[in-house]
C-alpha cells in the first residue's frame, strides 16, 4: 500500500507600502511594531517591503520576515541595522 502525502503551503499576501520610505511614527519602536504587525506570517508582499529608520541603539528581532517568499515591487532597508 502506498500513501501519498501532500503538503500545501499557505499563501498570505500583505499590502506592504506604496510610497517608498514611508513611516508613520517618529519613534523607532513604534515603527518596528508596525513592521512586525504588517509582515508577520506574510509570504507575498504586494508592494514594497520597507524596513527603514530603526534606531541603532535598540536590538530588533526581524525573524517575522522569514516567511516572505516574494516581494512584487522593491525591498528597502535603510538607516537600520
Amino acid at each position: 500500500m502506498m500513501v501519498l502525502v501532500v503538503v500545501m503551503s499557505m499563501m498570505l499576501e500583505c499590502r506592504g507600502t506604496e510610497t517608498g520610505f514611508s513611516h508613520t511614527h517618529a519613534d523607532s519602536r513604534h515603527r518596528y511594531a508596525d513592521y512586525q504587525a504588517m509582515y508577520t506570517n506574510c509570504t507575498h508582499v504586494q508592494n514594497n517591503l520597507e524596513i527603514v529608520y530603526l534606531n541603532n541603539d535598540d536590538d530588533y528581532d526581524l525573524s517575522f520576515l522569514s516567511d516572505i517568499r516574494e516581494v512584487r515591487t522593491a525591498t528597502d532597508v535603510m538607516n537600520s541595522r
